[in-house]
């Protein structure tokens, strides 16, 4: 059942229910609409019953109440078989307050309608290329909606400790290797011209390291995420060629407040170098990193 199932729309201050799934390679339409479940029956053993899945079970609150908004977040949307998982649903989402016939009796009808006021929401990494993309016809439902990395959230941190100096050197200092700064002066020959030392063949708004990375609330958690979570993906991405994988591979973190060339760590971090060296690196300029 959803979050708020128990929850009337009059206790409801925002006027607004919600619930969130996580797809997965093996979800499918029985998973995500309606199935077949088993209904335990005592000492007589067990029996087998239909029932509305989330989406089924949303679809039909959000429609006995229409006044309040029902929102299903889906996390990882494409890493599911997405036009198998939403079967016949793909019409409804277009044409709302439509019934479709779906192949599960459920109270006695096999009809289901998505109300306008049940809202879906998918999140999907760009950068997976590993997964499903999602067809057009499914896509056709759908506004898309870019979502790039924004220093701004990592400015606007409400924990009152976080570190947020620290935490957008090292962001800016990673989005170098997706892009040239303006202020880069470099003419390294060894260096890919124009878009820093991203594989042509990516976008940079589609495998740029996210802002969340960056977000932490001490010091010691910023350089854990940092050495231990962004590190690896940036290694991982020269290993599944987004980064080029060329020795003079580098970033350098600034140490002061100001974007001066002379500013930076003693020496520039070679993500070709072995994962403790690079850690090694990191953990001799943290204490020079400059905290406003």
């Amino acid at each position: 059942s959803s979050n708020n199932e128990d929850e009337s729309a009059s206790n409801n201050k925002h006027n607004v229910c919600w619930d969130i799934v996580q797809f997965h390679p093996s979800y499918n339409y029985e998973d995500f609409v309606r199935g077949i479940e088993v209904d335990p029956n005592g000492n007589s053993g067990i029996t087998y019953k239909t029932a509305n899945k989330i989406l089924g079970k949303m679809a039909k609150e959000a429609k006995d109440a229409n006044r309040t908004k029902y929102v299903l977040i889906i996390d990882e949307i494409n890493r599911a078989p997405l036009a198998s998982v939403l079967g016949e649903l793909i019409y409804a989402l277009e044409y709302r307050g439509d019934s479709v016939t779906t192949p599960y009796t459920v109270d006695n009808s096999q009809h289901l309608v998505i109300p306008d006021n049940l809202i879906i929401i998918g999140t999907m990494n760009t950068a997976d290329r590993s997964i499903g993309s999602i067809d057009y016809a499914v896509r056709r439902r759908f506004t898309f909606i870019n979502l790039p990395p924004d220093e701004e959230v990592i400015k606007n941190q409400k924990e009152q400790d976080a570190p947020k100096e620290k935490a957008l050197r090292l962001f800016d200092a990673v989005t170098t290797l997706f892009g040239k700064k303006d202020n880069d002066e470099s003419n390294d020959k060894n260096e890919t011209n124009g878009n820093g030392y991203m594989d042509p063949e990516f976008y940079a708004e589609d495998v740029q390291i996210g802002h969340t990375y960056f977000l932490a609330k001490s010091d010691a958690e910023l350089k854990h995420k940092f050495i231990y979570q962004v590190i690896p993906v940036l290694k991982e991405y020269i290993k599944d060629g987004i980064l080029i994988n060329n020795p003079c591979l580098k970033f350098k973190i600034t140490t002061s407040p100001t974007s001066s060339p002379t500013n930076t760590t003693d020496k520039p971090i070679y993500l070709s170098e072995s994962f403790n060296k690079i850690k090694g690196e990191i953990e001799s300029c943290w204490s020079k990193i400059y905290v406003g």
